[in-house]
């Protein structure tokens, strides 16, 4: 667990960084909340006012008022400038400020702010090796730090010992992004994918069996068949692809096109393009025990392009 002083520490620091705190004319933690998110509104092309704490020009107006109002305690204003100096949409999922950023969501969340622990997770999640700026670039741009993953595991390693799922797989992210299978600490990892599975996190079941057919041990046996089974009855479609992908080739299980068939189907049924797009291949030419039907494979084909059409639309609007 982080230490309160030293998350003191951070937000103080953050404080600074971020500027000085005015905002001498709102009473209180909720009034100075208050105005600072009226300072957040701005006007669209329609004449619409709607609240964007991500453009510069209208935050700079509420930035004092949400500083002063974090300060003073208030959960939800950390969370907001957590968010403007954190991952802010449509930049491909990069981090504003990891530095100024970090402190807001552990401030909030020790303020027991839902919101503001999940996000620090994700931000430990996304970048937990990576809070550090390089020194020598004027870019904003972040090395891997010894310090930053020691950071990093504390708090979520208490927030893990509370159940919390997130923070349990991003343990297991952390673990297997820093270190290799052949290194004893790489097996950290399968320890918490496997706490996150028990608490019925698919992605999590997905990873641990991901992991044990990396490691490829000999006492994994068939863990990580029975892990993607798992994962693909809690709807992952990546899980059910991939056991479709083992029986279709033959890795590891005895070759069984029909079976793949069964799983390619659940999988693009959850929207996994290239389930799709394969079941229309194997429609197309034909299988053991699965007759040609060019009516399917076409059937197919058009579900893999209007799940992609619409994951690019998505992506459009991030």
């Amino acid at each position: 667990m982080i230490p309160d002083l030293f998350r003191r520490s951070l937000f103080l620091t953050a404080l600074t960084a971020a500027g000085l705190i005015h905002a001498s004319d709102c009473t209180d933690a909720g009034d100075c909340y208050s105005k600072g998110m009226n300072r957040c509104i701005s006007v669209d092309d329609a004449g619409n006012k709607n609240i964007d704490i991500y453009a510069d020009g209208v935050f700079a107006g509420a930035e004092e008022y949400l500083l002063k109002a974090c300060e003073l305690s208030h959960a939800d204003a950390c969370t907001v400038l957590g968010d403007f100096y954190g991952i802010q949409p449509g930049n491909g999922a990069q981090i504003k400020d990891f530095a100024k950023s970090i402190p807001f969501y552990l401030k909030s969340c020790s303020l027991k702010n839902e919101k503001g622990c999940e996000k620090a997770v994700a931000l430990y999640h996304n970048a937990g090796e990576y809070c550090e700026k390089a020194e020598d670039t004027t870019d904003t741009v972040y090395v891997r730090s010894e310090h930053c993953f020691t950071d990093a595991t504390a708090f979520l390693k208490d927030e893990c010992s509370r159940d919390r799922i997130s923070a349990c797989e991003a343990l297991g992210y952390l673990y297997a992004d820093i270190y290799e299978p052949e290194q004893k600490e790489f097996k950290s990892a399968t320890v918490y994918y496997q706490k996150a599975c028990d608490l019925n996190s698919s992605s999590s079941c997905y990873e641990l069996a991901r992991t044990y057919e990396l490691i490829n041990s000999s006492n994994t046996g068939g863990d990580f068949l029975r892990l993607y089974r798992k994962a693909c009855e809690m709807k992952n479609s990546g899980a059910c692809y991939r056991i479709a992908e083992l029986y279709l080739e033959g890795q590891k299980v005895e070759q069984n096109p029909v079976t793949a068939v069964t799983y390619l189907d659940k999988a693009c049924g959850l929207n996994e393009p290239e389930a799709c797009r394969t079941l229309s291949d194997i429609y197309k030419h034909g299988a053991k025990g699965i007759k040609k039907d060019a009516e399917m494979s076409q059937i197919y084909q058009k579900k893999a392009e209007e799940i992609e059409n619409a994951l690019f639309d998505e992506c459009d609007e991030c």
